[in-house]
């Protein structure tokens, strides 16, 4: 293995790699990392990678003047992900260094499924990088580049989705300083996530004296005068994200970049509707909004975006929802209502879908490769610059006698919540048996089905808890109330009781393990530890996930000494009793997975 320098970063080469599709020694001393070559024995192409630290590199995803993203496979924790690595000239820069590790740190600390999660970061070589999550189910750029002017729906709603990530780094003390479309990606199940923190910088941080933060087409004027970065230039460089994708045209286009910056001083951008005539009167008036030159004439805050960009999705989704398509005998084809562009399949629980038999069949398929994982029938190896899943299988004993399967140790467990015992209020109304759902809402002093305390069970038999390394709690949110009202953010609570408790068929709210009557939103201290908590909004979108994996619920389940595990949510807030979050409890017709503890060993 040799090292090579890709532009300004040091990466080390493979100098021979097996083919992934026949196993046949390669030499690739000569080939370029991710160059892409042809095997000699069977002719199949393959990537050539390259290794950086622990991280075997797959593939360049895209390069800028300070770094370089790659696809990688982390080999010490045995999953793909994406490393920005920054070039070694601007690793020689040690304030810049510690202002870049100590970015990384505070967007390590934001757990919220519209922003790409930061996994861990670091120096090798004295070049700073970053491990993140691989998001690879397009780019708004792209989308865009491909379809030019995009559907209003698809719009709107991606808008609300970045919001609820902006609003979360905004929580804590952070701006993004450069929203546009090639900051915006989308995975796999449709959702979008905000990329990219790269320009990001800590609330109240100004730029250098000739700096300007941002992009030409979105760069708010405050921004280009020399002022820091808030909510409110965050705010325009999304309007005038918006507008581009969804009018195909940006709000100011010169001919020339100083041009293009300039035209934002001399003139308001154009109403919308004079490039896509079919863009609603609303959604016009939001965007032309959000790109007020005068911040103070743009929307106050996050949540005032919001609730206008709902006002407007909301009757355009309800037209598209009356146009139901006929149906078709024996069908096994999903039924989507609303559905706008291809883009917005996987975000499915957005829009409002019936989902029938084969969603179902592609659900039970995913289950059982899980199970597969789980019981070690199939591993990931790395073959040629590509990741396969294979299945093991049995070695013959002599004599042609099957022998049995050789005791892998297993390294993944998904542990759904247990829903056998009922937790009740004072008027017997059940918040775990029989239900789909859950309500958690908030109020000083209510009986439990105003103010739920809700008890997720686990069985941690068979889990090898001292090789864990990894703890991932998964909720999916059903919204409660009317989405329009507002209400403001809770503070939901996540706790664990210390001991396994003696459950019956019914308990109530006097009975609970752990609870503590005299507050809604707290346990008993003798008997339940306070794991972590998350500010929430008061009306999540349905199907919103979301991923708590604090470092104190690790630990937890590491040194917890039984098998039954007890979790507990609450939450705090003066919201109107009518909203707040409706977590999923059952497996409901496909729709939301139930509560789901993921674990990982090392």
């Amino acid at each position: 293995m040799s090292n090579e320098l890709a532009g300004d970063i040091l990466i080390e080469r493979f100098d021979v790699i097996a083919c992934a599709h026949c196993s046949q020694p390669i030499d690739t001393s000569e080939a370029l990392p991710f160059s892409l070559e042809i095997c000699p024995a069977c002719g199949k192409e393959f990537r050539v990678p390259a290794r950086f630290a622990n991280f075997i590199l797959l593939d360049q995803l895209g390069k800028g003047g300070m770094g370089a993203v790659y696809k990688a496979y982390d080999e010490n924790l045995g999953r793909t992900v994406a490393i920005k690595v920054m070039q070694q000239s601007i690793g020689q820069d040690r304030v810049f260094v510690a202002q870049f590790l100590q970015e990384a740190r505070a967007l390590a600390a934001i757990n919220n499924p519209h922003i790409v999660q930061i996994y861990s970061y670091g120096e090798e070589n004295g070049q700073p990088y970053i491990v993140m999550e691989l998001v690879d189910g397009g780019r708004l750029d792209h989308i865009h580049e491909k379809n030019k002017a995009l559907d209003e729906v698809f719009v709107l709603q991606t808008a609300i989705q970045v919001i609820h990530g902006l609003q979360a780094a905004n929580a804590a003390g952070m701006t993004h300083g450069d929203i546009k479309p090639a900051n915006i990606l989308f995975d796999r199940n449709g959702n979008a996530k905000v990329a990219d923190f790269g320009l990001a910088r800590f609330s109240g941080e100004k730029p250098k004296p000739g700096e300007i933060w941002g992009t030409p087409h979105y760069v708010a004027p405050e921004v280009v005068k020399g002022q820091a970065p808030n909510a409110g230039s965050d705010i325009y460089s999304l309007g005038g994200t918006l507008y581009h994708v969804l009018s195909g045209e940006p709000p100011f286009n010169g001919e020339t970049v100083t041009d293009t910056v300039l035209l934002r001083f001399k003139e308001p951008a154009p109403d919308p509707r004079e490039f896509k005539k079919s863009i609603t009167a609303k959604t016009a008036a939001i965007l032309l909004r959000m790109l007020e030159m005068d911040p103070f004439a743009r929307y106050p805050t996050y949540e005032s975006v919001v609730k206008d960009l709902t006002d407007a999705l909301t009757p355009l989704l309800e037209a598209k929802s009356g146009k139901k398509p006929e149906k078709k005998k024996n069908s096994v084809v999903p039924v989507v209502i609303g559905l706008v562009s291809l883009a917005l399949i996987g975000g499915l629980s957005y829009l409002g879908v019936l989902i029938f038999k084969a969603r179902q069949a592609e659900q039970r398929k995913r289950e059982q490769f899980e199970a597969d994982k789980a019981a070690g029938r199939v591993k990931q190896v790395f073959r040629g610059g590509q990741l396969v899943w294979v299945r093991v299988e049995p070695e013959s004993a002599p004599g042609g006698i099957e022998a049995p399967p050789t005791d892998a140790p297993v390294n993944e467990w998904t542990l759904r919540a247990v829903d056998d015992v009922d937790i009740s209020g004072d008027n017997q109304i059940s918040d775990l048996k029989d239900l789909t759902t859950l309500d958690l809402r908030a109020g000083s002093n209510n009986p439990l089905e105003d103010a739920s305390k809700i008890y997720l069970r686990f069985s941690l038999a068979g889990v090898d808890r001292g090789r864990l390394e990894s703890a991932l709690l998964q909720i999916t949110a059903g919204r409660r109330g009317s989405i329009k009202t507002k209400a403001n953010p809770y503070k939901l609570h996540v706790w664990a009781l210390q001991k396994p408790s003696e459950w019956t068929d019914l308990m109530r709210w006097n009975t609970a393990p752990g609870n503590d009557t005299a507050s809604a939103s707290d346990l008993l201290a003798d008997q339940a530890v306070l794991l972590t908590s998350y500010d929430m909004p008061a009306n999540p979108e349905t199907g919103d996930r979301l991923q708590i994996s604090a470092r104190p619920l690790l630990n937890f389940i590491r040194e917890y000494p039984d098998d039954d595990l007890t979790l507990v949510l609450t939450a705090d807030s003066e919201t109107d009793q009518k909203n707040g979050w409706r977590i999923t409890s059952t497996e409901d017709a496909a729709r939301f997975p139930p509560p789901t503890l993921m674990l990982k060993a090392k």
